[in-house]
């Protein structure tokens, strides 16, 4: 009798724990993922509230979980969260960020308010002032997130680890770092489900579709595109960015 009561306290326990955790920010920059995560999360933890995205106006809530969450440390910070809240940040590098930007504004992306002016600028530029324009748009507030976050020493996923180590890493940022009680089977089977090929069409990382919102599935395709006018320009307004966030030691590159 003694033992059943001790077992059924500790599963009174369990569920209250389960049934009552803190909530989940997923945070990180356009461009880096950020559907692709949320789609993993929708299917491993739909029954856990898991919201299409983030805005910053809604309630913060228990039991839910914050995908695609586009602000800097700062911001965090400023939210009527509770103490105990939870998240995991995923940044890309701003090159990268830069290429599939230009491409998916230009040809693939809803129009949704906003990308419509600038589809219509790129479409009238060329490519190089094209991708000059995307600078401003685009990559400077992703690199404001991304410099909040470096700076503060907070650990942070690359993107460009994730495309090859995605159970890993997920594995260890959902369900020990952020205690999200879902099984580790589950999860894995999510991110399985969610990989480039399964949401292309077939297609494997590096084949590109540019009318595609997953374009190519990879990392350092800013190479393949980077003229001498473009790099020039990169490195004068996010250079030392680069080098803060880890993804150069110096402008020779």
């Amino acid at each position: 009798m003694i033992f059943l009561n001790i077992k059924r306290s500790y599963s009174a326990i369990r569920f209250r724990f389960l049934d009552d955790w803190p909530p989940v920010f997923h945070i990180t920059q356009w461009k880096a993922g950020s559907q692709w995560i949320q789609q993993i999360l929708a299917r491993c933890a739909a029954h856990k509230k898991v919201l299409p995205s983030f805005t910053g106006h809604e309630p913060i809530c228990r039991n839910t979980v914050y995908p695609a969450a586009y602000i800097t440390r700062e911001q965090y910070e400023t939210l009527n969260a509770p103490s105990d809240s939870k998240y995991f940040v995923v940044l890309r590098d701003p090159r990268d960020i830069l290429i599939s930007g230009y491409f998916s504004v230009k040809f693939s992306h809803p129009l949704l308010p906003g990308i419509a002016e600038q589809r219509q600028q790129l479409a009238s530029s060329n490519f190089e002032d094209g991708l000059s324009l995307t600078m401003e748009t685009l990559v400077r507030p992703c690199v404001e997130i991304a410099l909040s976050w470096a700076k503060s020493g907070a650990q942070w996923i690359r993107y460009e680890e994730l495309l090859s180590r995605d159970v890993e890493l997920l594995t260890k940022a959902l369900l020990v770092d952020c205690g999200l009680p879902i099984k580790k089977q589950v999860l894995k089977e999510a991110v399985l489900a969610c990989r480039f090929e399964n949401f292309s069409g077939g297609r494997k990382p590096g084949q590109e579709d540019v009318n595609s919102h997953f374009r190519k599935g990879i990392a350092g395709d800013w190479k393949q595109h980077f003229t001498p006018r473009v790099k020039a320009a990169f490195k004068e307004r996010f250079g030392e960015a680069l080098q803060l966030c880890g993804y150069e030691k110096d402008l020779n590159w």
